[in-house]
């Protein structure tokens, strides 16, 4: 009898926290990017890992997203592009779906900054790519790319 009370008690504040809990975002780094073309590379810092030397339209980089739940999320880049060169036009997709953006200059390759693409709902993920690709690119390089990032959306 006295458990059930506190059972009764408790069961609405335990429901309440569940329910507020926010899943984990996804992140999407250099140990399991698959870079297509020969115009970029993985590159080793000290402190930290990214796709650089990327110097072409043709190549791009892409993750496989099988691990990935059904749902809406919100795509952010995390990027640097040093002055000396012109910002690119990047292209995040999947499942047929496409955010663009301009990219803005970075201190230097080693100042990395966070850009929001926005939105995309991705229903299947199981056979899914995430693919991010330079679309125009007026300089010499394209950007350093460190990581994607993928925050589940409330429904």
């Amino acid at each position: 009898m006295k458990s059930s009370l506190i059972l009764a008690a408790f069961l609405p504040l335990f429901l309440a926290a569940c329910a507020t809990t926010k899943p984990a975002p996804l992140t999407l780094n250099t140990t399991s990017v698959q870079i297509v073309g020969t115009n970029a590379r993985l590159e080793k810092t000290a402190v930290e890992e990214h796709v650089g030397y990327w110097n072409n339209t043709n190549t791009f980089a892409q993750w496989s997203l099988k691990n990935l739940k059904p749902g809406t999320y919100n795509v952010k880049m995390i990027y640097s592009l040093d002055p000396q060169f012109p910002p690119s036009i990047v292209t995040v997709s999947a499942r047929g779906q496409s955010l663009s953006a301009r990219l803005s200059n970075t201190k230097n390759w080693d100042d990395y900054h966070a850009l929001d693409f926005g939105s995309i709902n991705i229903q299947n993920p199981s056979d899914s790519l995430l693919t991010v690709k330079a679309t125009a690119k007026p300089g010499e390089f394209v950007m350093n790319l460190q990581q994607v990032i993928l925050t589940p959306q409330p429904h």
